[in-house]
């Protein structure tokens, strides 16, 4: 994959890495999406039973999505078997279980069908709410689906076809990382999981859902007879607007007890919390940060339900290639995280025998968006299509640049990586 730098830097050097990519998802001031009607995308989907989306209402009566829900409860579940099947609630003792729960053992779809398998010294494959789980050494799911969806002129989602993506065989058995066992809080009877998702800003959509489902995925096991015979704990918290103030949340959800904390939303903000939770022996579990970068230094102790984003961007390459387009041009978001997916994407579709022409980067800054379709307006003359890669407010961002510049996806295909159904009604 080539790289072609755009603006805002003093020289020419090729930018091959940023900061992290977030699969947050934003209400205001992001433009409405039938601005850029034709657009493709992929999500994360799963396969939640008929009655959870009525039933995340009950809890949350004015919850405006259900973005990440679905593996949010799916988190809490398997955080529960694990800590029963392990017979304690010591993180670092039952974290070797939180795999384990997921893969070769007797299928069940719920807490209360999976506990008696569990109790009895049973192997248990829980699939849940979000699909197919099955994670991997590395605490990664190693199966996921995707949907794939087309903006309206009225800026609603279109579903279209199911893309699924596994990752490869050998990341089925490769030996996890050591937890120190003697590391982390010892036991005390209760399972307490803290929980820091926003509940104003950007990531609110992302972030209430989730606490919905958290509170939703407790109370069934709690109605199933808890962990190890007491109640599940939720101990709620707010990361606040600053890296301060995270920090500090993160450290008030410790001291009151939790073994298990649910990380922010984005990569960006859900890594110092990650790096402060496990460093003290604790699991750390995301349902919405999806970023290859938060896996580096997990001491085996972080575990996410949402998909890597390598499964999204090989799915997302097979969309591409399937609608026939073999020679897109990758426009990234000069940040790690979206330059790892950009790396992905471009050996998937080299498989598929394509090639990317030289990438856009939108480099940091307020200018970044408008140097990027200054480039992308010379790269429209000769490419198949655009596809975007990074976070929600830079990609949008770049749309609106481009349609300032007269571009759109009705003269050129768009694709984007996580394509958030927070973002418009899906009819």
């Amino acid at each position: 994959m080539a790289l072609l730098m755009t603006v805002g830097c003093s020289d020419d050097t090729l930018i091959e890495t940023g900061a992290p990519t977030t699969r947050s998802v934003a209400a205001a001031p992001y433009p409405p999406l039938g601005l850029f009607a034709g657009l493709i995308g992929t999500f994360p989907t799963g396969t939640p039973s008929a009655d959870f989306n009525e039933r995340l209402i009950t809890v949350a009566p004015g919850l405006a999505s259900f973005t990440d829900a679905a593996a949010a409860y799916d988190a809490i579940i398997v955080l529960a078997l694990a800590a029963e099947a392990a017979k304690t609630d010591a993180p670092s003792k039952f974290a070797s279980g939180v795999v384990e729960v997921t893969r070769r053992g007797s299928k069940c779809l719920s807490y209360a069908a999976c506990l008696p398998t569990v109790q009895g010294g049973g192997k248990i494959d829980y699939d849940g709410q979000s699909g197919t789980i099955d994670l991997l050494p590395s605490g990664d799911p190693g199966d996921a689906s995707f949907q794939v969806a087309t903006v309206d002129a009225a800026g609603s989602l279109i579903p279209g076809a199911i893309r699924s993506a596994r990752a490869d065989e050998d990341a089925f058995d490769t030996p996890p990382t050591p937890v120190d066992v003697l590391g982390g809080p010892p036991a005390d009877g209760v399972l307490r999981v803290g929980v820091l998702l926003d509940r104003s800003g950007v990531d609110a959509v992302s972030g209430n859902a989730q606490r919905a489902a958290i509170t939703l995925a407790m109370a069934d096991v709690n109605d199933s007879g808890g962990v190890l015979g007491l109640p599940m704990e939720l101990v709620d918290g707010d990361p606040g607007d600053s890296a301060a103030s995270a920090e500090t949340a993160t450290a008030t959800l410790m001291s009151a007890g939790s073994d298990a904390v649910i990380a922010p939303v984005s990569n960006d903000r859900a890594a110092p919390v990650i790096t402060q939770v496990v460093a003290t022996g604790r699991i750390a579990m995301s349902a919405s940060a999806s970023g290859a970068s938060l896996d580096a230094e997990d001491r085996g102790l972080l575990f996410r339900t949402v998909p890597p984003d390598i499964l999204q961007a090989r799915a997302l390459a097979d969309v591409v290639t399937g609608d026939g387009l073999l020679r897109p041009t990758l426009v990234i978001d000069a940040e790690p995280n979206s330059v790892a997916f950009a790396t992905e994407f471009d050996a998937r579709l080299v498989a598929l025998g394509g090639a990317t022409d030289p990438a856009v980067l939108i480099v940091p800054g307020p200018d970044g968006p408008a140097a990027a379709a200054t480039a992308l307006t010379v790269a429209s003359a000769t490419t198949q299509a655009f596809v975007f890669v990074g976070r929600p407010e830079v990609i949008a961002a770049t749309f609106t640049a481009l349609t300032e510049a007269r571009l759109s996806p009705a003269a050129l295909p768009w694709y984007a990586a996580n394509l958030s159904p927070a973002l418009a009604p899906t009819p």
